[in-house]
């Protein structure tokens, strides 16, 4: 049923505003799924809602197994975790050969960087804490600032040559 400026929506019964007038609005959404479309419908969309992305997990992850072999021979000065899921798959894709307690006490060797909470909550699940949190609103400018700013402020050294590891200067 139409108004006069509104459109009637199924379901919800109230008028909605015009603004997407009846438009088929495609969104990309995981987690918020029904939250979004309720907005949609409530301006006056037609949702088509689907995952962006979804995490399956590898039967054998060779990156991660090559991650924890540098990481164990101390080439990996900084670690950026972008996500709380990706910490945790990280996790339990290296845990048959390296156990949590493990993966934690090599990781503390390294500068830890989340994005955001739910990162800094994973890595407090290893018993870890991050070194540098992004600030709000946590997309990859703030990850750069936080971490160039970081690493100009602690630099103890520069990078050997021949170890990759750093020196006092």
């Amino acid at each position: 049923m139409k108004k006069t400026g509104t459109t009637m929506q199924d379901g919800e019964g109230g008028p909605a505003p015009r603004g997407l007038r009846g438009s088929t609005v495609l969104a990309f959404e995981s987690r918020r799924a029904a939250e979004l479309a309720t907005l949609i419908r409530h301006h006056g969309g037609a949702p088509i809602v689907v995952p962006s992305r979804r995490e399956v997990p590898l039967e054998e992850n060779s990156a991660a197994l090559e991650f924890l072999r540098r990481l164990e021979r101390g080439e990996i000065d900084m670690v950026i975790m972008l996500a709380g899921v990706g910490v945790r798959t990280l996790a339990a894709a290296v845990s048959e050969t390296c156990p949590p307690a493990r993966l934690a006490s090599l990781l503390r060797r390294t500068i830890l960087v989340a994005r955001g909470p739910k990162p800094v909550a994973a890595l407090r699940e290893l018993g870890l804490k991050a070194n540098i949190t992004a600030p709000e609103p946590n997309t990859w400018r703030e990850v750069f600032v936080a971490s160039m700013r970081r690493r100009r402020c602690s630099t103890a050294g520069s990078r050997s040559r021949s170890t990759g590891r750093a020196t006092p200067s």
